[in-house]
């Protein structure tokens, strides 16, 4: 039925009630404010607790919204709360309460001459009478709506109010005036680019062809549906398009191509399932299969159809299945089982009065006594089938009773506009004639009297144009002097300025010379191990960044070091570290313990930058790892301040934390750094590195590297030989900082044992 196509109008009109709004946020707002007029516009708001099933709750909350707007002689929310009540009732199969609410809401939008809300009501209240089947008043309201629309060229709901009067048009039997409403609402609905709405007004025209046996334009509308559900994708609607494409080859004893087309929709309801359509699905199909002779099939599907009517509520599917479940037993000779189903099937359809549907009980019923010889039954049947015909009859003579006076009406209101707007057209005439001659003199004399003003005016104003252009002269010949001036400042002290940036950037450059000479030669590292790599990368010309080396007797001192700061502070920082490292670890040899190196660094630096018992960040401090490894015992002592040693063996990437304080700094808590013994196995590789790579920003979303992408990294390149896994290093690095300035310095080596 084309009735389902208005499953979502009443959203796009006065339904004022706003699902999803959080319950506890109105009570709070409600419970806060003392304005009367704040809590009514709230209560309207309310029906959280409806959505939860609360329905005395929310009824309630409407009540108190009237109450309190009546108080206050608040007219548009007494209105709201009308509507709302009428909405509340609606949902809840109260005709008589809804259409009560709404025709109060209606008469105070019509004194306030408030046109929108006056249509949006008139709309509500001919779907409430469609809804219940008055067909008559239905028409009456929605055409109403339709006029107060159409002047006000609200196109939306004028597509709207054109698609339900072509339901109430094909609910009362006028199949072409109906398809007249639906073409309407098609073309509205093509303005508005809406192509879901498009889509179900084709199914809809298809609908009335096929009920028409015009199968060729049945299919064509049909087809022209289904083509647009495809482009929107839509799956509801192309299992309407389906389910009519099903129903156009049920009309043309196409049985098997209908059972197709329904299964077909079926795949697409089942991915949002909706019960209703399931059971309109499977009561065609049960239909189909009773065409085919497939009694067994029709059983199993016209039950599933029943227990999708019964999950839904839904009386009208309930009543077409008892209906077709007692036509399917009586066509197999179960009279007893025919008969309860189709008595079940008219006492629905009376409770509903759904008169289609009561039409058919009453002939089905008629033909069965007929078919039993029970001629008294099947004459009592008859004659209510009969009566049922001509009281539809009836209906629809004063539909089109209703519809001519409308009409008529319009006729008769553009001719009195008409004869209007002529009278006016002649009057304008008369007195445009009588004031030709008074307007063209005074025309003249006002002519003459603003030319005599504008020829003065405009001496006097170019009198004053050049005597400003003049001034404008001058000063613009003072302005460029002093920019030729101000030229020459500018010139002069950019050269100032290069000749200084270019000594400062010389001074560096020989900075970066002393630094690089400070460290160790990276062919020693590769002539002391089976394999090495070492990548340097400052960040600016000069850096934080250095390591240091040194050997006596079988064991190597290998120290990594990360100094506060970029460029010349870190410099700054690196050259001290080297002086200390080089004036007093030799002292320690002996011991062979990287954790007194780092407690040695720690005290110097602090006395070297006058750091001792002075409250200062840590910003002089230094981060650093020390290692000691014995040549011969593979034998390798580790302690850091601030960072890790990155030990692979055995195809397995060992992290070894380092201590958790700098060396240096200002902090003056007595640091005792701790040290960690490992044996070394033939091919180990062990990995020293500051934070650099780590902390660099990069990637999609501008974000570090991080600390556990890097220990990934170095995992899934230990393998390979250290000059590769260097390049492989500086590759990943460069493609993750991809346009981004580098972050920190970068030094990071790799030893093979």
């Amino acid at each position: 039925m084309i009735r389902l196509l208005f499953s979502v109008i009443c959203i796009c009109l006065s339904i004022h009630i706003s699902y999803g709004i959080d319950i506890d946020s109105l009570e709070q707002k409600l419970n806060s404010t003392k304005n009367r007029k704040r809590k009514v516009e709230i209560l309207n708001r309310y029906n959280a607790s409806y959505t939860k099933g609360d329905k005395h709750h929310t009824i309630n909350r409407f009540r108190s919204a009237l109450d309190i707007a009546r108080d206050i002689k608040y007219r548009d929310g007494i209105a709201t709360a009308h509507s709302n009540l009428a909405n509340f009732y609606f949902q809840n199969k109260s005709v008589d309460s809804a259409i009560f609410h709404y025709n109060k809401a209606l008469q105070i939008y019509r004194e306030e001459t408030n046109d929108k809300k006056t249509g949006e009501t008139l709309f509500n209240i001919g779907f409430v009478y469609y809804a219940s089947s008055n067909y008559f008043d239905a028409f009456e309201y929605t055409e109403s709506a339709l006029d107060i629309f159409s002047i006000n060229g609200d196109m939306e709901n004028m597509a709207a109010s054109h698609t339900l009067l072509c339901d109430i048009l094909y609910g009362s039997g006028f199949d072409a005036d109906a398809i007249d409403h639906c073409l309407m609402a098609l073309n509205l609905y093509t303005n508005l680019k809406s192509v879901n709405d498009q889509s179900n007004l084709y199914n809809s025209i298809g609908r009335i062809y096929l009920d028409l046996e015009q199968f060729d334009e049945s299919y064509r509308h049909f087809n022209q549906a289904y083509y647009l559900a495809e482009v929107e994708n839509d799956p509801s609607i192309l299992s309407e398009s389906l389910r009519y494409l099903g129903q156009y080859y049920y009309g043309i004893k196409d049985f098997e191509e209908a059972l197709e087309n329904y299964d077909k929709a079926l795949t697409y309801v089942n991915q949002d399932p909706d019960i209703e359509k399931l059971g309109y699905l499977f009561l065609d199909k049960g239909m189909a299969n009773t065409g085919l002779g497939q009694y067994d099939s029709a059983v199993v599907n016209l039950k599933e159809a029943l227990f999708y009517a019964d999950s839904s509520y839904n009386l009208e599917l309930r009543a077409k299945v008892y209906s077709e479940l007692g036509s399917l037993y009586s066509a197999i000779e179960k009279y007893d089982i025919a008969v309860v189903f189709l008595k079940q099937s008219l006492f629905v359809a009376q409770k509903i009065n759904a008169d289609p549907i009561l039409e058919q009980c009453y002939k089905n019923l008629a033909n069965f006594y007929d078919q039993q010889n029970d001629t008294e039954n099947a004459l009592r049947y008859f004659k209510l089938y009969t009566s049922h015909k001509d009281t539809l009859f009836s209906n629809q003579s004063a539909i089109q009773i209703a519809e001519a006076e409308a009409i008529y009406d319009l006729e008769q209101k553009n001719k009195q506009i008409e004869m209007l707007m002529n009278e006016n057209r002649i009057r304008e005439m008369e007195a445009g004639k009588k004031n030709m001659i008074n307007i063209w003199l005074i025309s003249v004399l006002i002519f003459v009297f603003i030319l005599t003003i504008l020829l003065y005016r405009q001496y006097r104003v170019q009198n004053k144009v050049n005597k400003a252009l003049n001034d404008q002269k001058n000063a613009i010949n003072q302005q460029k002097i002093e920019i030729e001036i101000q030229k020459e400042s500018i010139e002069k002290a950019n050269t100032i300025l290069a000749e200084k940036n270019k000594q400062i950037t010389d001074s560096l450059e020989y900075a970066k010379r002393i630094q690089l000479s400070l460290l160790p030669d990276s062919n020693l590292l590769q002539s002391k191990f089976n394999d090495t790599f070492l990548w340097y990368q400052p960040r600016d010309i000069v850096g934080g960044d250095f390591y240091w080396y040194a050997e006596f007797k079988n064991t190597i001192c290998l120290v990594v070091l990360d100094c506060s700061g970029h460029g010349v502070p870190g410099a700054f920082m690196t050259v001290l570290a080297n002086t200390l490292l080089n004036r007093h670890v030799f002292d320690l040899k002996s011991e062979d313990s990287p954790s007194k190196v780092l407690g040695f660094l720690d005290d110097n630096v602090k006395k070297e930058l006058n750091q001792q018992g002075i409250q200062l960040s840590a910003f002089e401090g230094i981060d650093l790892a020390a290692c000691m490894i014995d040549r011969k015992s593979r034998n390798l002592k580790f302690s850091g301040a601030k960072m890790p040693l990155y030990h692979y063996s055995d195809g397995k990437l060992n992290h070894i934390k380092g201590n958790r304080f700098s060396v240096g700094g200002g902090n003056s808590t007595v640091k005792n750094f701790s040290e960690i013994s490992i044996d070394l196995k033939r091919d180990d590789v062990i990995y020293l590195a500051t934070d650099g790579f780590q902390d660099q920003f990069g990637g999609e979303k501008g974000k570090k590297y991080m600390k556990l992408h890097f220990k990934s990294l170095l995992q899934s390149i230990a393998e390979l030989p250290l000059a590769d896994q260097g390049e492989k290093l500086k590759s990943v690095f460069h493609q993750w900082k991809n346009f981004n300035l580098q972050t920190d310095d970068i030094l990071i080596i790799g030893i093979k044992v």
